[in-house]
C-alpha cells in the first residue's frame, strides 16, 4: 500500500470510527480489533456508524480480532441500511472464477459464490477426506485439492469416495424467523450471514431440528434438544406404549409417529415425559383443531397421558406392563426342578 492510500485509510478511519482509532492509540485494541470493526462497519450508512461502534467497540475487551469479527458483523445487521436479502442478491449476480498464478508451476483456482455453497462444498470434500482408504497417504488439502481437480476435470473424483457423501450445513436461526417476524439473523458457524431466501429454503428441506437454550441473561447456549428423537429412544417409546395411546385406539405402536405431547415449537421436550405414539390418524386429529377447539392431552408422569375432549370429558390412558423377560411357565418349571431336587 502505498503512502498516499495509507493517509487516505487513516484518515477515514478517524473520521468514520473515532472511537475505534483512539482505543487502538490508547493501546486498548490491536489492530486486528480495528480492522474487524471497520470490516463490519463497512456496509452501514456514516449516520449510523456511531452506535455501531459505541455497541461493537466494549465487545472487543478479552477477545482476539478472529473472536471479535463475527460478533462484530451480528452488531452490524441491525445498522445495515440495506437488508442482508437484497445485498446478497446484488453480490451473488458477481459470483465469479478466476485464477492466481503461482510459482514452480503452481496455480491457484478461486470461485466466488455463496457462503452456504463453499460451506457445503468443503464439508463435504472433507467427509470424503476422512472416508479414503488407510493406503491413500495424502494429507487432507491434498487430497481435497485432488478431489476437487477431478470432479471438475471428469465429473467423477478416483474411486468415488464422493458418490455417498453428502455434505451437512448448519445454519444457525431464530424460530422467530420461520414465523416471518425476524430478518437477516441466520449465519453459518463461522459467523458468515446467510440470506433469509437461502436459510429458509435450508430450514424446509431438513427432517431434524436442534434447538438451543440460551442462557437468558448472556445469549450462551447452556442445553440443546433435537426435534426427532433418536433410534434408541423411539425404541423405548414404542416398547413402552406398545399401542397408539389415543383413547380407545389399539393400533400397534411400531407403526405409529412418536408425538410430542406439547408441541415442541411451543417449548415441548424430546423427553420419555413428552413423548407417545399415536397412529397417524390421531396424530392428525390431535393437531387438526389444535388445543383451543380439539383435543387436550398432557402427561401426569411419564407415559400417562390425560386427554380432554372437545367436550371437556376428561380420559386417562396409561401403558400396559411390559412382558416379562422370562415367560412365566419357564419360571414355574425351573421352581418344581428345584422342589423336586430339594426332596431328593
Amino acid at each position: 500500500m502505498s503512502v498516499h492510500q495509507q493517509l487516505g485509510t487513516a484518515q477515514q478511519r478517524c473520521t468514520e470510527l473515532p472511537l475505534t482509532v483512539q482505543a487502538w492509540q490508547d493501546g486498548h485494541i490491536h489492530l486486528g480489533h480495528l480492522m474487524a470493526i471497520e470490516r463490519a462497519a463497512s456496509t452501514i450508512t456514516e449516520e449510523n456508524r456511531g452506535e455501531f461502534e459505541a455497541e461493537a467497540l466494549p465487545k472487543a475487551d478479552g477477545r482476539t480480532p478472529q473472536q471479535l469479527s463475527p460478533i462484530a458483523r451480528r452488531i452490524a445487521r441491525k445498522y445495515e441500511s440495506v437488508g442482508l436479502q437484497k445485498n446478497h442478491a446484488e453480490a451473488f449476480k458477481e459470483r465469479a472464477v478466476w485464477t492466481t498464478p503461482g510459482e514452480h508451476g503452481m496455480a491457484t483456482l478461486n470461485i466466488t459464490t455463496s457462503s452456504v455453497l463453499v460451506d457445503a462444498m468443503l464439508d463435504r470434500m472433507r467427509r470424503a477426506y476422512r472416508n479414503k482408504p488407510d493406503e491413500d497417504h495424502r494429507g487432507m488439502h491434498q487430497y481435497m485439492a485432488d478431489t476437487a481437480a477431478a470432479v471438475l476435470l471428469t465429473g467423477t473424483c478416483d474411486a468415488g469416495w464422493l458418490d455417498n457423501i453428502k455434505a451437512e450445513v448448519v445454519v444457525t436461526m431464530p424460530a422467530t424467523m420461520l414465523t416471518g417476524e425476524e430478518t437477516g439473523q441466520a449465519e453459518l458457524p463461522a459467523g458468515t450471514l446467510v440470506d433469509d431466501d437461502t436459510a429458509l429454503m435450508l430450514a424446509g428441506s431438513v427432517s431434524s431440528w436442534t434447538r438451543l437454550f440460551t442462557h437468558p441473561v448472556t445469549g450462551v447456549a447452556v442445553t440443546a434438544d433435537v426435534y426427532a428423537p433418536t433410534a434408541a429412544l423411539r425404541r423405548f417409546i414404542v416398547h413402552r406404549d406398545r399401542t397408539c395411546r389415543f383413547p380407545g385406539c389399539a393400533r400397534i405402536a411400531k407403526h405409529a409417529d412418536v408425538d410430542h405431547t406439547k408441541d415442541w415449537q411451543h417449548g415441548g421436550k424430546t423427553t420419555p415425559d413428552n413423548l407417545a405414539c399415536l397412529c397417524r390418524h390421531h396424530h392428525t386429529l390431535k393437531h387438526r383443531l389444535g388445543p383451543d377447539e380439539g383435543w387436550k392431552v398432557r402427561q401426569l408422569e411419564p407415559g400417562v397421558l390425560e386427554w380432554t375432549d372437545p367436550q371437556g370429558q376428561i380420559r386417562t390412558t396409561e401403558p400396559p406392563p411390559a412382558p416379562n423377560a422370562v415367560k412365566e411357565p419357564a419360571l414355574v418349571s425351573a421352581a418344581r426342578r428345584g422342589e423336586r431336587a430339594l426332596r431328593e
